[in-house]
């Protein structure tokens, strides 16, 4: 994974292709700073980045299931510094090759409800870090099909591993077969990179917005992570998506989950 770092700043400035000159890359991995040639990225975000051995530092801790681990491609990470809250967003996106439906099992009727199964499947973590200190102050997630779930670092369960001394990975129990999570004891599972590959979120994003991955998500709270906190979901609103995973969410036609923003 190349380590690409700019300001956001820089890149107005300078260019999409100045910008991917300088990163020694195609123009192609910054552009999740543009929509149809304008920045949309937040304003109070200064910075980004995608070094593998920052991400490592605060990547969640994962208890999977064996058909889990099997399905899972890579992690995809970045992170983002912001001048408004004064804290850094290392965020993570786990990519599965499918999700199944909680009724494939069901003879005949399973296909007809399996609203919920499809090929490929892309679940966000976010670890809030205090930018002087390093010190995790919250953390968020998918907690059941892209709504979110938000912990304070006290109530994350976190250990640590990779930066000795200092509590930063959270443990989370990934659920079949949505693949959101689930917060797991302080001693559970392993880290996500022991697992999978971490890879570049900063390359994947164009990537998957071309294979439609992005069709029925909020973009905002893709390239804002901390605005989540206030939509309480990745899902855009006005999407089938969205309507048919709130019926889910309100019919407990669901797989277990942790509580929920603003649900």
């Amino acid at each position: 994974m190349s380590d690409q770092s700019l300001s956001r700043r820089e890149f107005i400035a300078s260019g999409v292709a100045a910008v991917g000159a300088v990163l020694g890359t195609q123009s192609a991995s910054a552009d999740i700073w543009s929509d149809e040639g304008g920045s949309w990225a937040a304003s109070h975000i200064t910075h980004v980045g995608d070094d593998a051995a920052e991400l490592e530092k605060y990547q969640p801790r994962l208890v999977t299931l064996p058909e889990d681990r099997q399905r899972m491609i890579g992690i995809y990470g970045w992170y983002a510094d912001s001048d408004r809250y004064n804290t850094r967003a290392y965020n993570y996106w786990m990519k599965y090759s499918h999700q199944d439906s909680l009724t494939d099992r069901i003879p005949f009727l399973g296909s007809l409800f399996a609203e919920d199964a499809h090929l490929g499947d892309h679940e966000p973590f976010t670890a809030l870090v205090d930018s002087e200190t390093g010190a995790v102050q919250e953390v968020l997630y998918s907690g059941y099909h892209h709504y979110a779930s938000v912990l304070a670092a006290e109530n994350a369960h976190l250990s640590a591993e990779a930066v000795e001394g200092k509590e930063t990975h959270t443990p989370l129990e990934v659920v079949t077969p949505h693949h959101h999570y689930r917060l797991a004891g302080t001693d559970d599972g392993v880290l996500a990179s022991n697992t999978t590959s971490m890879e570049s979120f900063l390359d994947a994003f164009p990537v998957w917005d071309d294979d439609g991955v992005w069709a029925s998500t909020d973009r905002r709270t893709v390239a804002d992570p901390w605005r989540v906190r206030d939509t309480g979901t990745w899902w855009d609103k006005s999407t089938l998506d969205y309507q048919f995973a709130r019926i889910q969410l309100f019919l407990a036609w669901r797989d277990e989950h942790d509580n929920l923003v603003g649900v």
